[in-house]
């Protein structure tokens, strides 16, 4: 079938029909060979190098899957140009302990991004990127240690309340959302096999606080104040009047 596909054929038909499998063969050459030098150099494949290269794979079958999508194949040749940057940055030995210590994939290249964006190379082009990826870090530490986020339909089913309430709530702030892109997700640390914890909107409404990764922040974060446990932790714990005094010194500092 390749040697049915000449040049004329394609001046004539210049479809995609035709590019990508061509892409493809080249695609798979590349790789084929790659793991073909591996194997004579190393006699077998490690299995760590084995499922990178079946992740590889996984990353190529989405690539070819929005090859007719310019503003998703945009994003991806970016990604991947800086994922190349991130892993050729020049890391030291905390860095890298740092960045293997994150509990999630998207945290561990998160903080890589971090430390690749600190290069003076990088911070010249784009003096903003180490912040943004600094940022990108923090909110997938919070997330990890929030233990996860809620979908919309989610939270409705736990409270046993309409979609509707749930948004009522959020723009009231009497509950925890936070911005995902254009939607919005609820931390799983708020929720109790029996709805909310106790005392937590109230707090909320006591908090000035009005910034969602910032409120967040504060409920996970141990304080001295609370000997030492996070503010979360002390409602549960039915400490609610030691919470909300904090919560009222917080937002008037």
């Amino acid at each position: 079938m390749a040697a049915a596909v000449d040049g004329t054929r394609k001046r004539m038909r210049p479809s995609r029909e035709f590019r990508k499998p061509d892409l493809l063969e080249k695609i798979g050459s590349r790789a084929a060979g790659l793991i073909v030098e591996e194997i004579r150099s190393h006699t077998a494949l490690s299995a760590e190098v084995g499922r990178i290269v079946e992740e590889i794979g996984h990353v190529l079958e989405r690539v070819i899957a929005v090859s007719d999508e310019p503003q998703k194949l945009a994003l991806v040749a970016r990604a991947v140009k800086g994922l190349d940057v991130a892993i050729n940055a020049s890391l030291n030995a905390a860095d890298e302990v740092n960045i293997l210590s994150a509990s999630t994939d998207v945290g561990a290249l998160a903080r890589a991004l971090t430390a690749a964006a600190s290069d003076p190379a990088v911070a010249k082009l784009d003096p903003t990127a180490e912040l943004i990826a600094a940022g990108a870090a923090r909110k997938a530490e919070l997330i990890d240690m929030a233990g996860g986020l809620y979908p919309l339909q989610d939270v409705a089913s736990i409270l046993n309340i309409s979609r509707q309430a749930v948004e009522k709530r959020r723009k009231a702030g009497t509950i925890i959302a936070v911005r995902t892109g254009d939607d919005y997700r609820y931390p799983a640390c708020q929720f109790t096999p029996d709805g909310m914890i106790e005392g937590l909107d109230e707090v909320l409404r006591a908090m000035p606080i009005r910034a969602d990764w910032m409120r967040l922040e504060w409920f996970l974060t141990p304080d001295d104040a609370l000997d030492g446990v996070s503010p979360l932790e002390a409602l549960k714990a039915g400490r609610l009047g030691d919470v909300l005094e904090l919560a009222r010194a917080h937002g008037a500092e």
